[in-house]
């Protein structure tokens, strides 16, 4: 009898230890998770500003390209 409380004893013992190192891997993970949380929130924001110096640059080349279709225009206006 004592054999089995022993055995059972031990298995909860075994239980309890794996249990622990779950817990911890859980906070581990918990952890690591909230880290790339951060780090995808500056990972958006660094985005957002690029799109946005993306958006400005299309702009400045588009009116760029109007200017030189004009005065290509007016010098061949001139030439002709």
């Amino acid at each position: 009898m004592n054999e089995r409380f022993l055995s059972v004893e031990e298995r909860l013992r075994t239980l309890e230890l794996r249990l622990s190192h779950v817990e911890s891997r859980v906070l581990s993970i918990g952890s690591t998770v909230l880290s790339l949380d951060q780090r995808m929130g500056g990972l958006e924001e660094n985005l957002g500003n690029l799109n946005s110096r993306l958006d400005s640059l299309s702009d400045d080349n588009r009116q760029r390209f109007r200017v030189l279709t004009e005065r290509v225009a007016a010098i061949e206006k001139l030439v002709a």
